[in-house]
């Protein structure tokens, strides 16, 4: 029994939740949220294989959930309000997002997109507001 103990002992060691707040997502606009966390070492920005990813209706302007037994890792959050329920993101010819967008520190990209760097965070809880 000591040695089930032993071999489990390490997946709670090294797993960690990450809390995330989204603020300001405009509800009238109707459609959905789309979240992605990445990992360190994923390619970044992406729209194909996040670490992980929940899909929720934007009824309402703030939303709390979380990412649960993760490990120990730096990540990057990448919010979406994906107005016209198409799962794509909408951009305009210059490549600026049509549709509202959130990322992690609240990182606002002015003339190119952003990097890993520019979002990556460690920290337990982020709060996001979105930019429309």
């Amino acid at each position: 029994m000591k040695k089930i103990i032993f071999l489990f002992l390490p997946l709670f060691l090294f797993s960690k939740d990450i809390e995330v707040q989204i603020k300001g997502v405009d509800s009238t606009l109707g459609g959905n949220l789309r979240i992605k966390l990445l990992k360190a070492g994923q390619e970044f920005p992406t729209e194909k294989n996040p670490f992980r990813k929940l899909l929720v209706s934007a009824d309402k302007s703030e939303f709390v959930f979380k990412f649960e037994n993760l490990p120990e890792s730096d990540y990057a959050i990448m919010v979406h309000h994906d107005e016209n329920s198409n799962g794509q993101v909408d951009k305009y010819w210059f490549g600026m997002p049509k549709e509202g967008f959130g990322l992690s520190n609240n990182f606002k990209p002015k003339f190119s997109r952003p990097n890993f760097d520019d979002v990556k965070f460690s920290n337990s809880l982020q709060t996001i507001t979105m930019n429309y």
